[in-house]
């Protein structure tokens, strides 16, 4: 699964999955409530690899999104315009908008549901 607990919650989460194609084709209906975007990668495995593939791109654009924050303030910007000129520029994406509110509150709590 790709996705946090805001698309969890709309059944938009990106749903990886490997495996036998009979196993895949029986959960298929279950995937597609929770799932918007569903890919097969079939050999087992892959979808686990893509999963940490999806998380290094993740994990870099938190880590730029941070430093590019911290610069301009550092620069004489205010965080709230820093959030602003990133979200109309180069710096727009999805981990932005979904990150966004939390970063200009400073709020560093989890964004997913543990079992």
């Amino acid at each position: 699964m790709l996705g946090s607990v805001i698309p969890a919650s709309q059944g938009a989460l990106t749903v990886l999955a490997s495996g036998e194609k009979d196993a895949y084709e029986k959960a298929l209906p279950y995937l597609q409530k929770i799932g918007k975007n569903i890919f097969y990668l079939e050999k087992p495995t892959l979808s686990t690899k893509m999963k940490l593939v999806n998380n290094l791109i993740l994990g870099t654009f938190m880590a730029t999104i941070a430093e590019a924050l911290a610069f301009g303030e550092a620069a004489g910007v205010e965080k709230s315009e820093v959030l602003d000129v990133l979200a109309a520029g180069a710096g727009s994406s999805g981990v932005l908008n979904a990150k966004r509110d939390k970063l200009a509150k400073e709020d560093f709590s989890l964004n997913f549901n543990r079992l």
